[in-house]
């Protein structure tokens, strides 16, 4: 409480009380200053700070999940052509992952199987289907 003091105020009542005083260029009002710059700041800015990180984050969660759900299928042993053969992952339409997360996910193994991605892009239709059986 620097640069405070106490003076006696004459309330609408009869009686006197006692009222603290911030003086100009006070912590109080610095710090209260700073206190509202700060939520002015978080509530305007936050949001789209939060919006431009959405797609940074979410594409990379997905392919890590692909992938580790990968490591945890039992492949049956005709679903490889042979021992070497990659496991063959497939996008099909916009690939909004980035090159290098794929190159990095081409390093790695399932099972002793390299991963190979491959995206297909199909040409515009004007019958679109909502489902896709794969066998």
């Amino acid at each position: 409480m620097l640069n405070t003091h106490r003076r006696k105020h004459k309330d609408a009542g009869s009686s006197w009380s006692w009222r603290l005083i911030a003086r100009p260029g006070s912590r109080q009002i610095r710090r209260a200053s700073f206190f509202i710059a700060a939520c002015w700041l978080s509530f305007f800015a936050a949001p789209k700070a939060r919006s431009e990180n959405d797609e940074k984050v979410e594409y990379p969660v997905k392919l890590a999940f692909l992938y580790n759900f990968t490591k945890f299928v039992e492949w049956p042993a005709d679903s490889y052509r042979d021992a070497s053969a990659p496991l063959g992952i497939c996008i099909v339409g916009n690939d909004p992952f980035s090159d290098d997360l794929e190159r990095e996910l081409q390093t790695r193994t399932v099972g002793g199987h390299p991963v190979e991605i491959k995206t297909l892009n199909l040409p515009p239709r004007k019958n679109r289907r909502q489902g896709l059986w794969a066998t």
